[in-house]
């Protein structure tokens, strides 16, 4: 069967795009590298992180970070757009910095990193920031940053500030052993919470009242003693399980 000439050229032209379309460039950093290389083999590898990423602009490439320390230079970090893999036997061996920027890596929502080091300000994901939830103590928290100094806690407004170093004392271990811990036997939000530390409570004391699906329910001391912490405040959202009074 004959195409007709443009038929041919078109099929030819076709075949090219998709055939660039799909090619998939490897690059490579090493501390001997030189970013005036193509970066194209680990004989010609680039110096830095950010030549890389720089280069490396289609999804499918992969960037092989050999073993050393490196440095990103850009404010706000350069912006990975494909997988960087880190090429020591444990992540360890490759440790990505930031030298007095904002950020050291700015993540695409398709982009990954494999075995690597970040240190310094962090690394911000495309796409995936936002409310996160946050584990302490077995106790989840609905945390959400906003860009106005502000936090909001499972559901509560709280102001928020960041510094460098430790500098809040570390809390005191109760007296009298671990304490009764109070759990949530059911999800809610908490509407009210009727003791506070130091209290002292009798068995079937009313501790706190949760609104569970727009109904009331108190929850009740399973016991006496004393009130050694309170781990919710009015508003709070808690999950089954979740401790909401610790009675020594």
């Amino acid at each position: 069967m004959k195409h007709a000439p443009w038929a041919n050229c078109a099929l030819s032209c076709a075949f090219a795009l998709a055939t660039t379309a799909a090619f998939a460039a490897d690059y490579y950093v090493a501390t001997t590298g030189d970013d005036d290389n193509d970066g194209l083999s680990a004989a010609t590898p680039f110096a830095t992180i950010d030549a890389a990423i720089t280069n490396a602009t289609e999804a499918s490439d992969v960037i092989h970070v050999a073993a050393g320390t490196y440095s990103t230079t850009t404010q706000w970090g350069p912006n990975l757009k494909t997988k960087l893999i880190g090429e020591g036997a444990t992540r360890d061996d490759v440790v990505i910095q930031s030298a007095g920027t904002y950020r050291t890596l700015r993540m695409a929502g398709d982009s990954w990193l494999e075995k690597v080091t970040i240190v310094g300000e962090g690394t911000y994901k495309a796409g995936k920031s936002g409310p996160c939830t946050v584990t302490i103590g077995g106790k989840a928290y609905g945390v959400e940053l906003k860009k106005d100094g502000k936090a909001v806690v499972n559901g509560k407004e709280y102001a928020f500030s960041v510094e460098d170093g430790i500098k809040a004392a570390p809390a005191a271990a109760p007296s009298g052993g671990a304490g009764t811990e109070v759990k949530a036997s059911v999800p809610g939000s908490v509407l009210r919470v009727n003791v506070k530390q130091g209290d002292t409570v009798a068995e079937g004391d009313e501790l706190l009242v949760m609104d569970v699906m727009k109904m009331e329910q108190p929850v009740m001391s399973p016991c006496g003693g004393t009130v050694q912490s309170v781990m919710v405040a009015q508003t709070d959202k808690v999950a089954t399980g979740d401790v909401l009074v610790v009675i020594g």
